[in-house]
């Protein structure tokens, strides 16, 4: 993902500076000439962003809900971070969400791994330990395809294309190729993305498999954090992961709330009503996002057993626009009529065994 996120990073930076764009949907509807294109394009992106929203608001709903023992109840913990995140995405724009991404990444990756190492030496003593319970307990989880059979060697192909195409496919990452001051600012942010996307997994794989072996028979896996917090941390950092789990779901809500109000104000009403007039927009931006953090706090109001699916769900639905983003950065042939298919075709397939082949089984 690290040399993807350099190499298409580079042509959507210099591509924004030679048509002025500000969304990577423009890209598509000024490279294709094509309104419709651009409106399907907002349109893919709308409807698999919302579930992506909706995981943070169930994933802090249910940590609140966890680690305090039912005191702070799922809905207000989903509440909470709809409230905050709406009030300081909607007064600070771009500015504020790289600030508070920053710290909020920071303050994450700092927490995360004390509490894993933490988490070790109290319980296990040793990584050995760990590895070793695990082994003993539960020795599925060494192995493909793992307890419940779901990774299996395809279902790994998939995810890898899936997470692959992400800075491409997903406008909250994508958009910050557009924003970069220089060529330099977007290797350093290359670096730095790839490095802590791969350390980030460490504390991960740690919580995530000591908590399995120590606390068997979870009603999901979504709740091992909460359980680890509650019932083996201190409380003083125990109230510190909380915060740094609702920090990093801010940052990842903030982005994605203030890209979808900029789609949907720049890429898909500006065109529909031929109004360009840029305090317009920006009042039906901020419309627009407070519409689609309330369309997923409404999601999160029915949490799937796994906030994974719905990840996935995100990743697969936004990388049906792969095809047409590829053919603008780099195929000269492509053409309105074959990116336009490959979207509607795309999502079709998806639908299709997503939803109505299993339904059918």
């Amino acid at each position: 993902m690290g040399v993807l996120f350099y190499v298409i990073g580079r042509r959507l930076w210099r591509l924004s500076r030679e048509r002025n764009l500000v969304t990577p949907v423009e890209l598509l509807a000024v490279h294709y000439q094509s309104a419709a294109l651009g409106l399907l394009a907002v349109a893919v992106s709308v409807l698999f962003l919302l579930p992506y929203l909706a995981i943070q608001m169930i994933g802090v709903g249910r940590l609140l809900e966890g680690a305090t023992a039912g005191t702070i109840p799922y809905l207000w913990g989903t509440v909470l971070l709809l409230a905050v995140t709406v009030l300081y995405s909607e007064l600070g724009g771009m500015r504020a969400v790289a600030w508070t991404d920053a710290l909020q990444g920071s303050l994450f990756f700092l927490v995360f791994y004390l509490t894993a190492a933490l988490f070790v030496a109290r319980e296990w003593g040793s990584v050995g330990a760990l590895f070793q319970a695990v082994a003993e307990r539960q020795p599925a989880l060494f192995s493909i395809p793992g307890p419940r059979g779901y990774f299996t060697h395809a279902t790994l192909i998939s995810l890898f294309i899936l997470i692959v195409g992400m800075p491409l496919t997903q406008p909250q990452l994508a958009v910050r190729f557009f924003v970069a001051r220089s060529e330099g600012t977007l290797r350093r942010m290359t670096v730095a993305s790839a490095t802590f996307a791969t350390l980030i997994v460490v504390p991960a794989l740690l919580l995530g498999l000591g908590g399995a072996a120590l606390f068997p028979g979870l009603a999901s896996g979504d709740l091992i954090l909460s359980t680890i917090v509650s019932r083996t941390l201190a409380p003083p950092l125990a109230g510190l992961v909380v915060c740094a789990v609702v920090a990093a779901a801010m940052s990842t809500v903030d982005s994605q709330v203030l890209v979808l109000g900029s789609l949907l104000a720049k890429d898909g009403y500006a065109p529909l009503t031929g109004e360009w007039d840029e305090a317009r927009l920006l009042r039906v931006a901020r419309v627009a996002m407070a519409a689609c953090m309330l369309g997923a706090f409404l999601i999160a109001l029915r949490p799937v057993p796994l906030i994974i699916q719905l990840s996935l769900l995100s990743f697969a639905g936004t990388l049906q626009l792969a095809p047409a983003y590829l053919g603008a950065l780099f195929w000269p042939w492509a053409t309105r009529e074959g990116a336009i298919a490959s979207v509607l075709v795309g999502v079709a397939t998806l639908a299709l065994g997503q939803w109505v082949l299993p339904a059918a089984w």
